[in-house]
């Protein structure tokens, strides 16, 4: 969310360092810990450097070589469609532009061997599974990861040429235009993840546990009723419309995946 400027309040800041050789890579380490230290501090919200190669078992600063390596060997799909969204934040600007080349080069590549559609369904329902409340639009059928994962497969498969932003309009108007999305989905999913952004958004920035508790779901309720109501269509509880938003992504989700060439 931080590379795609789409970070909501109290959002994890995921961030991967990379360095030209093994010796910046050592020096690299204690840097990258005074950061983590200072975004504590300055109450920035937490850094989580597990998206790199190997995850917490691995250096804290890779190589270019390293990383290279992992992508080509053991990456998997998760993490390519994450990796993909990756983008120069701070430090050596060479070295930046140099691993977002490599990447440009190498992942769609990677992404798109024999059998990549049934990863990325076999990955999404593994991220389904997670989600254990009716009022889940992130992990749930139909919720943002749905958008996410689809814009991402067609940016890796050279069908999408917007860049990732808050906005994903651009990006799925490119979809219509192929062909993959009929004419009323582009609204449908636009809607939808502006709205699951919000609620996620709101929950945050007033210090409320999102999902909710079952004890607090008659407030959610009321809160989303009063700030969102306009933004869900139809009769009934706003958990309902919700419900009924989160079937008509999954539908156009489904339709459009087997499109992708």
């Amino acid at each position: 969310s931080l590379a795609t400027r789409a970070a909501r309040f109290g959002s994890d800041l995921d961030l991967i360092a990379v360095a030209a050789d093994e010796r910046s890579a050592v020096a690299g380490a204690s840097l990258v810990r005074r950061v983590i230290d200072g975004a504590a501090k300055a109450g920035l919200g937490p850094v989580d450097m597990r998206l790199r190669g190997e995850g917490a078992s691995a250096p804290l600063v890779q190589t270019l070589d390293y990383c290279e390596g992992y992508l080509r060997s053991r990456v998997s799909l998760w993490e390519i469609l994450a990796y993909s969204k990756c983008r120069f934040v701070c430090g050596d600007e060479a070295t930046g532009r140099a691993f977002e080349t490599m990447l440009a080069r190498e992942l769609p590549a990677i992404f798109g061997r024999d059998g990549w559609k049934a990863r990325l369904l076999d990955s999404r329902a593994k991220l389904e599974a997670l989600s254990k409340s009716p009022w889940d639009v992130k992990h749930a059928a139909g919720g943002l990861y749905d958008v996410d994962f689809l814009l991402c497969a067609a940016r890796l498969r050279g069908i999408v040429r917007a860049a990732p932003s808050p906005d994903p309009r651009p990006a799925l108007e490119e979809l219509r235009s192929a062909g993959l999305l009929e004419a009323g989905d582009v609204e449908t999913l636009a809607a939808a993840h502006r709205l699951f952004w919000t609620m996620e958004h709101a929950a945050a920035l007033h210090g409320l546990a999102y999902p909710p508790l079952p004890e607090r779901e008659d407030f959610f309720e009321s809160y989303f009723s009063r700030l969102l109501g306009e933004q869900t269509p139809g009769t009934g509880s706003f958990l309902g419309r919700l419900e009924s938003m989160k079937r008509n992504v999954r539908i156009a989700f489904a339709r459009a995946v087997p499109r992708i060439g």
